[in-house]
């Protein structure tokens, strides 16, 4: 679920999703956006706390909301 979206330039947005339930209980050293999306995560919003750059070794929870970084054709 998108919480919040801004377009960066024709093909690169920035949006804030709630965290996908695959990640919860993970950290993003090993969530593999990267790779498997080709998404960056640029930052985890904790209620009123937002961590950028996010830590890789945070353990994402249920709560948390994604600030996700990549090309329009793969958000």
């Amino acid at each position: 679920h998108v919480m919040d979206y801004l377009q960066l330039s024709k093909s690169i947005s920035l949006i804030e999703v709630d965290m996908p339930k695959f990640l919860v209980g993970t950290c993003l050293k090993d969530s593999n956006l990267r790779e498997k999306y080709n998404l960056n995560a640029v930052g985890i919003r904790r209620g009123e706390d937002l961590e950028v750059p996010p830590n890789p070794f945070t353990i994402l929870s249920a709560e948390d909301k994604l600030l996700i970084i990549g090309n329009n054709s793969d958000l």
